[in-house]
């Protein structure tokens, strides 16, 4: 099954690809009639190419020539969805033009082809500029939320959770340093990751020494983590988890952990473990059997799904991440109909859960409709 959806993906990639190669052409014509049309399809099929270039040649590639390919084809694949997108819209003006005789007024004066390619291009030229700026900068969103349990002497607590940072090729170790520095701003009692801390490939994590800048962030109670699906996918998970006791994270794969004999935190495997690992997760239920439910039990789970599993076991907190909140438009609108919430807070009787759009990205470095976040929750408890 799998095959036949990698197949079908890959052809309807192709198909994509050679429509808006077809159309691009048209456009450099009349732009650029100088453009010799072997090297304008050569350069094309490199563009195109470059996302699977980068993601396959790290294996022989230096790492900048593999991380300018991984940027190009990450860019390329926002490019070729607005592209695709704006032709729509091309077409419907083109419709109206025919049918209102408007095309013909101004075709003596105007060429109307070069100008809808042109506002086209220029279009997705801000689109891209925006969504680099604001993928770049992060903001803090902050939750505060009521448990009706005693936590021991606590009375309150400030919980800082990031997730999908997504470390890589692309998002190095610079953008880490900002995070640090944004997370110690916000003081935090306890640190918790979400999932996809690394993109799918350990090795910039390992050569930038990105342990150092995890050990420079200052939490009184620790730094905790779960294992998302880019993780798993990179298939190091033995390097992953000596990477992050490196950088003093405490790494949960269906553990609990008692913290100051005031609450719990759980972590969580993530569900694609088995598709990768051949190993199912534990049962919710069974993973907090032993757990004094008269205490607060927070819970992390890289992905928003079997929610009421999680309600009926007991849980009173859970943060998730993974959807991005879609990331860039029109894909958020694919992330509210597969998710019950793919961003923000819901209550539900005694089970609250916030899911966070995500420090870093994946695949185009951009957000449009969405934002590159830290979330901030202050946790009240019954006295």
């Amino acid at each position: 099954m799998i095959y036949l959806i990698g197949i079908l993906f890959l052809s309807i990639f192709a198909a994509a690809n050679i429509f808006v190669g077809l159309r691009g052409w048209e456009i450099i014509k009349q732009l650029m009639p100088f453009v010799n049309i072997y090297l304008y399809w050569v350069l094309f099929a490199l563009i195109v190419s470059s996302f699977f270039i980068g993601r396959m040649g790290r294996r022989f590639l230096p790492t900048s020539i593999d991380r300018i390919f991984n940027l190009i084809g990450s860019y390329w694949l926002a490019i070729l969805l607005y592209f695709l997108i704006m032709t729509v819209f091309i077409i419907i003006i083109r419709l109206i033009l025919k049918v209102t005789g408007a095309g013909t007024y101004y075709r003596g004066t105007y060429d109307i082809e070069l100008i809808l390619d042109a506002t086209a291009i220029f279009i997705i030229s801000v689109i891209l500029i925006y969504g680099t700026y604001n993928a770049n900068h992060s903001k803090v969103v902050e939750y505060d939320i009521t448990i009706n349990k005693n936590a021991g002497n606590l009375k309150k607590l400030n919980i800082v959770t990031i997730s999908d940072i997504h470390l890589g090729s692309i998002i190095g170790k610079n953008r880490l340093n900002k995070m640090v520095e944004e997370v110690n701003k916000l003081n935090p009692d306890i640190v918790l990751f979400c999932g996809d801390i690394i993109d799918d490939d350990i090795n910039p994590f390992i050569e930038e020494h990105m342990e150092e800048s995890f050990k420079k962030i200052k939490s009184k109670y620790g730094i905790y983590a779960v294992l998302g699906n880019h993780e798993y996918i990179g298939r190091n998970i033995e390097k992953i988890e000596k990477a992050y006791k490196d950088a003093d994270i405490t790494l949960l794969k269906d553990n609990v952990e008692k913290i100051q004999d005031s609450f719990y935190v759980v972590g969580r495997d993530d569900v694609s473990a088995q598709r990768f690992s051949g190993k199912s997760r534990s049962d919710i239920s069974q993973l907090i059997k032993e757990c004094d439910k008269s205490l607060p039990i927070v819970v992390l789970d890289h992905q928003p799904v079997k929610l009421e599993d999680a309600e009926k076991a007991g849980v009173d907190l859970q943060f998730s991440g993974h959807t991005h909140k879609g990331q860039f438009f029109p894909t958020d609108l694919i992330t509210k109909k597969i998710f019950k919430i793919d961003w923000g807070y819901l209550k539900e009787n005694n089970f609250n859960i916030i899911v966070t759009s995500g420090f870093g990205t994946w695949g185009p470095p951009i957000r449009v409709g969405s934002s590159s976040e830290i979330v901030k929750t202050e946790v009240t408890f019954r006295q």
